[in-house]
């Protein structure tokens, strides 16, 4: 799934592209693989489809983002989600542990959804 958002990082009038992809760890093409082996080749992958193309032709800038059906992320998505966490939790005036447990918490969410669609 590809995101488009402008305001996330850097001016107000940048635009940045995102690409959503959820891995499971227990799937055989992962098989003799490392957690972050996994995360790593996959942000690779991503970034070798769309960052060029991003940089080039939109001006922007391109971050994938990586789950995993257990849960967890990689690296570059834990840090897109303690930015937006930040900014929310500075726009809407709250505690930044109670922003970024309230976006890990509706992220754990919608990917419980996508496993169970995925079943």
């Amino acid at each position: 799934k590809q995101w488009y958002q402008r305001r996330v990082r850097g001016t107000p009038l940048d635009k940045a592209f995102f690409d959503i992809r959820v891995l499971h760890p227990g799937a055989m093409s992962n098989n003799n693989k490392s957690l972050e082996k996994m995360y790593s080749d996959h942000e690779k992958e991503k970034k070798r489809m769309y960052n060029s193309r991003v940089i080039q032709i939109e001006h922007g800038q391109f971050t994938p983002l990586v789950f995993s059906t257990t849960g967890g992320m990689a690296k570059e998505c834990s840090c897109f989600l303690k930015k937006l966490s930040e900014k929310l939790s500075h726009k809407t005036n709250q505690k930044y542990s109670d922003t970024v447990n309230f976006v890990r918490r509706r992220i754990r969410i919608e990917l419980l959804k996508t496993c169970l669609i995925a079943i």
